[in-house]
């Protein structure tokens, strides 16, 4: 509760590491269940704001893992593989699911840049979850389009994560268990702005 932007993201990965069957990616069911508990605790005691911004992240946190598992089978090997229009993925249709739309209405507690996250307050401040922790931007959308790694096993997906103040991010996705997407994301790492 007190640095919520720093644990939300890693708690909400252990609370999906399941939801891919993927059982080598150390999160059992015990600790997943165990991860929902703690999250629930969370938005029931924690302020406002923090609650908020564990439905925020939770619905982001989804909508990554939905992409990350979006097939590109057919995009690859029609070489469809740079400036590609969300719209080709078959389940990315869902508002909820869907990159571009899942945190449209959402005009409060938005979830920061994840693979920019703001720097640790020594003093658990982090004001009141409607402006931008120092050091980061919180999310105001994505670009349209995405385009596909030239190479690697599950040709990951590099998209650009839009900030309120303008800054683009560029992230990378990749579907191999769901604690391994959102480790990704929550790093600054592989591509450079």
């Amino acid at each position: 509760m007190d640095h919520p932007y720093h644990a939300l993201v890693q708690l909400i990965a252990m609370c999906n590491g399941n939801s891919d069957g993927n059982s080598n990616n150390n999160i059992g069911g015990t600790k997943a269940q165990a991860a929902e508990q703690l999250l629930r605790d969370i938005i029931q005691s924690a302020p406002v704001f923090v609650g908020e911004l564990a439905e925020s992240y939770a619905t982001l946190i989804k909508a990554y893992i939905s992409l990350a598992l979006s097939d590109t089978t057919h995009l690859v090997q029609q070489k469809y593989t740079k400036n590609v229009p969300f719209s080709t993925l078959k389940n990315q249709g869902g508002s909820r699911n869907n990159i571009l739309k899942c945190l449209k209405g959402r005009q409060k507690y938005l979830p920061c840049v994840m693979t920019s996250p703001p720097k640790i307050s020594l003093v658990a401040d982090y004001g009141d979850g409607n402006e931008d922790p120092q050091g980061s931007e919180r999310i105001a959308n994505f670009d349209s389009n995405f385009s596909i790694t030239d190479s690697g096993i599950h040709r990951p997906k590099i998209i650009v994560c839009i900030g309120m103040k303008g800054g683009r991010y560029r992230q990378l996705v990749k579907g191999e268990g769901q604690l391994r997407i959102i480790m990704l994301t929550t790093f600054k790492f592989i591509l450079s702005n």
